[in-house]
């Protein structure tokens, strides 16, 4: 049996771009970074789905930008 390409599934090449800057100090006890995902803002199908002839794509998460803080004591 072949699997079937239905055209609601297929999509264009993509390429996503992750980053993550941090600033630390030099004994190593404390860091705070940005992360940065996801930063072209891509919209790529993460899941597709045919029910009952209902079609459903499911999209990934778009640009996601994060604070962190590490402190070591």
């Amino acid at each position: 049996m072949q699997p079937t390409q239905a055209a609601f599934t297929i999509q264009g090449a993509f390429s996503k771009v992750d980053l993550r800057l941090a600033l630390a100090g030099t004994d190593g006890r404390w860091e705070i970074g940005v992360n940065g995902r996801n930063l072209g803002d891509e919209m790529t199908i993460q899941h597709a789905y045919d029910i009952a002839g209902n079609r459903f794509n499911s999209l990934t998460v778009g640009r996601t930008l994060i604070i962190d803080a590490l402190l070591r004591f």
